[in-house]
């Protein structure tokens, strides 16, 4: 089991990216620490989501293969396992997509991408078509004219 990565490069990305500081400890979290948190977080998860049991060799083999960087999870759920995945799945998510074909899809592009979500999306006419029409010309009412006459 590895408590370090190998190179400072990797080390810096895990400091300024994955681990979460540890207040009572004055400090961030070790590579080791990180990872357990991941675990802890799918162990739980997968239990009280869908009533599974994780067999303690199998998540000791995976997690010894995330230690050693012989495999590795979504680093979106690595980065956010715990409470803020608990409260929003997306965070645990790259990239999402949407088709710009309706009003709404706004909203949920605002929201996936609030949630540190990457959004990509469509405009193809087929799509945008079904949009509703917006007005070319905007006339500002609020004057002293816009207020009297209306």
């Amino acid at each position: 089991m590895s408590n370090h990565l190998p190179t400072q490069y990797q080390q810096y990305i895990h400091l300024s990216r994955y681990s979460r500081w540890l207040p009572s400890e004055g400090r961030r979290e070790s590579w080791s620490e990180t990872v357990g948190r991941y675990f802890d977080f799918f162990k739980e998860h997968l239990k009280e989501n869908n009533g599974f049991d994780v067999d303690p060799d199998t998540m000791s083999e995976l997690e010894e293969a995330v230690l050693n960087q012989e495999i590795m999870p979504s680093m979106r759920a690595l980065m956010t396992a715990g409470e803020a995945l608990k409260r929003d799945n997306i965070a645990g998510y790259n990239c999402a997509f949407t088709a710009i074909d309706r009003t709404n899809a706004f909203d949920e592009i605002m929201y996936v991408l609030m949630n540190g979500t990457g959004v990509g999306f469509s405009v193809e006419r087929e799509e945008v078509n079904k949009l509703p029409v917006v007005a070319e010309d905007f006339f500002h009412s609020d004057t002293v004219i816009g207020v009297a006459d209306s």
